[in-house]
């Protein structure tokens, strides 16, 4: 069930890594249990974690090594 919220309210969920491909999977449980609670469908949280998964990929192969994800 999703959590109740005041109309216009707005949450800020932050979450920095090191750059480390195997650290991804930490990134997939968060996005999962925020999709979770917001009622997505199955096949909507299943994309969702695609791109976000991606996303993450991408800025560990191509961003700056050392910086956080």
């Amino acid at each position: 069930m999703p959590l109740p919220r005041a109309e216009g309210d707005t949450e800020e969920i932050r979450l920095e890594l090191p750059g480390q491909l195997e650290l991804l999977s930490i990134v997939d449980k968060v996005v999962d249990g925020i999709a979770d609670q917001m009622s997505f469908e199955d096949d909507d949280k299943d994309a969702i974690a695609i791109s976000v998964i991606e996303a993450g990929t991408n800025a560990i192969q191509h961003g700056r090594p050392g910086d956080p994800v």
